[in-house]
């Protein structure tokens, strides 16, 4: 064997870092279906006005235009799928299928053009292969699949720095214009007085800095034993910063965290074993059961279609869950817990209605947006300005009374804002 055959195969030889592969997915994965859940108030836009660009020129003709109810549909799956992934539930068919339905809900539209969702794909397709390739009997997967994420991640880092060496970014130009937190815009302003510079000159010496770091984060995920400590320490330093000062780029900065869990060392995980202890009882009956949690949860959220999507997403999971052992049987009944307690902590629901509200006034579908808003302060009592909006809906479809009762709720909320009483006093009845 050639050196460079010897070198290629031992590049690959890691089934040592197998062990990475159980954080990597419970933190990763566990993170994703948080982000997937985050697109809900954002799914009631699909299909308005049967307009749709999607990220291929080519299927716009030959797609339709995808609707609130197809992406609901998708969105639930994915978080549930997400959670099965991260306890370990049958990799060859929970990966796959969530790779296909997140490939489908991002490609279809550019509703929601985040490039973090373009990585996620990739990085999906890489561990769907890797899951239906393993040979593993547990159904983990195999070490030289967390290495291929890391060449995964290499690749990224080289195109971004490739992207950032050009006269405008470098000059500092392009991060001037991208920083919004007035604190780091400050700090720029005081570090250039200190150094007795321009404050262009800073942000041309932290735009060179960028370009270097991401060329060494590069050699850091494909060389992980000679650089994994200062790959670590940069490379969250740089991801945890970019969420810091402000940039509007979704959930990336907190995946990418996520990630380096793959440049800490495979003996810290070595310990962790699969959990072979089987459960009392029946397991067809954990199976269904577990399926049944997931249908009612999702039946019982505040969106339209909920009791037909639950029906859809606790069958399609009964299907993921099924030839489950010990306590990956559980996971079903995690996940339903996780949907509740997501729907009970975030604005994700109310902000869908109030989403379709806006856009449904902007088109002058008064009705719709009166059905919109009057679920927005359903789901949210306590919401100011969704209950001062319904007012206005009321007083312009000549429901003179509603509207004053909403105007006079609003008062409560928020006693000192005036907004309420100049409604109440310009309320004219006929």
């Amino acid at each position: 064997m050639s050196r460079a055959a010897e070198l290629w195969a031992r590049f690959w030889d890691a089934e040592k870092e197998r062990h990475l592969a159980l954080p990597f997915r419970i933190l990763f994965f566990g993170l994703l279906a948080f982000d997937c859940f985050s697109q809900i108030s954002h799914l009631s836009r699909y299909g308005v006005g049967g307009f749709n660009v999607s990220h291929f020129p080519q299927l716009d003709g030959v797609l339709p235009a995808p609707q609130a109810s197809w992406m609901l549909a998708l969105v639930l799956l994915q978080v549930v799928l997400c959670i099965l992934v991260a306890c370990g539930v049958n990799l060859k068919r929970t990966l796959p299928l969530l790779t296909l339905s997140y490939g489908a809900a991002y490609f279809w539209s550019q509703l929601d053009s985040y490039q973090h969702h373009y990585l996620v794909v990739v990085l999906l397709l890489i561990l769907a292969g890797a899951a239906w390739l393993s040979e593993r009997p547990d159904g983990g997967l195999p070490g030289w699949s967390m290495r291929l994420v890391r060449v995964e991640l290499a690749i990224v880092y080289f195109w971004t720095a490739v992207t950032k060496a050009e006269p405008q970014f470098l000059s500092g130009e392009v991060l001037k214009r991208l920083l919004s937190e007035e604190w780091a815009i400050a700090w720029v302003q005081s570090t250039a007085e200190r150094l007795n510079q321009a404050p262009i000159t800073v942000y041309g010496a932290f735009s060179w800095g960028a370009l270097v770091l991401e060329g060494f984060l590069v050699l850091a995920m494909l060389f992980p034993e000679r650089l994994r400590w200062p790959g670590l320490v940069l490379g969250l330093t740089l991801h945890i910063s970019i969420e810091a000062i402000g940039f509007k780029i979704g959930a990336f900065s907190y995946l990418m965290v996520t990630l380096y869990v793959l440049l800490l060392p495979p003996a810290l995980f070595a310990g962790f074993k699969t959990q072979k202890r089987a459960l009392p009882g029946p397991p067809w009956g954990w199976w269904v059961g577990g399926a049944i949690a997931i249908a009612v949860t999702v039946a019982s959220l505040p969106l339209p279609w909920s009791i037909g999507l639950g029906t859809a997403i606790g069958a399609v999971s009964l299907a993921c869950i099924w030839g489950s052992c010990g306590l990956r049987v559980l996971a079903p009944s995690f996940a339903a817990f996780i949907l509740l307690a997501l729907n009970a902590g975030t604005d994700q629901m109310r902000d869908f209605y109030r989403y379709m509200g806006g856009d449904a006034r902007a088109r002058a579908d008064t009705e719709r947006a009166i059905y919109a808003y009057e679920q927005v302060i359903s789901i949210d009592p306590a919401y100011f300005s969704g209950t001062v909006r319904l007012g206005d809906l009321y007083r312009a479809s000549g429901r003179f009374d509603e509207a004053q009762d909403l105007y006079k709720r609003a008062e409560t909320l928020e006693p000192d804002n005036p907004t309420p009483k100049e409604r109440l006093r310009s309320l004219q009845y006929p």
